[in-house]
């Protein structure tokens, strides 16, 4: 839906007002703070099958409306912080390492030939090796892949 606004209003410039800008800012940060805390009400029954599918939208669309207000020019030190080229750099880093972490410690953890240890020191050793690899090969994806291809697409894509 947000996708579906933005791209109709590409080309417009929009103007807030002081209110509209404040109440931007309380939809922003308010939906999906509340989003959130509301997962904590203990309600029971047909209010919870009523609240579950509530919350989930409530969340994409402060979400959504905070980037729609960005991409116009609006959010002051929240937009400077998501545009620092670390932020970003560390953004395309963890997402290219929760995309490998799952095949690589299937990979792991498949290739094993005996049983495996429960106890408290495999358990720590195990998430170590897992939080060590997984990031390992977060790194290594982000330079070989990531990065060419982000490279690729600005030479090959052309932007407004």
């Amino acid at each position: 839906m947000m996708g579906y606004v933005y791209f109709n209003t590409k080309q417009m410039n929009i103007k807030l007002s002081k209110v509209q800008n404040i109440l931007w800012i309380f939809l922003f940060l308010g939906l999906p703070t509340l989003s959130i805390s509301m997962c904590f009400l203990d309600v029971k029954g047909v209010y919870r099958a009523f609240l579950g599918p509530i919350l989930k939208p409530m969340f994409a669309l402060g979400l959504g409306l905070g980037v729609l207000g960005m991409s116009k020019g609006y959010g002051g030190p929240i937009k400077r912080i998501l545009e620092w080229d670390m932020a970003i750099k560390m953004s395309n880093f963890t997402y290219c390492t929760y995309l490998y972490h799952l095949f690589l410690i299937f990979l792991m953890h498949g290739s094993t030939r005996s049983l495996y240890r429960y106890s408290v020191f495999y358990m720590v050793l195990s998430y170590v090796q897992d939080v060590l690899v997984s990031f390992c090969g977060g790194i290594l994806m982000t330079l070989l892949i990531e990065y060419p291809g982000l490279r690729l697409q600005k030479n090959i894509c052309a932007t407004d």
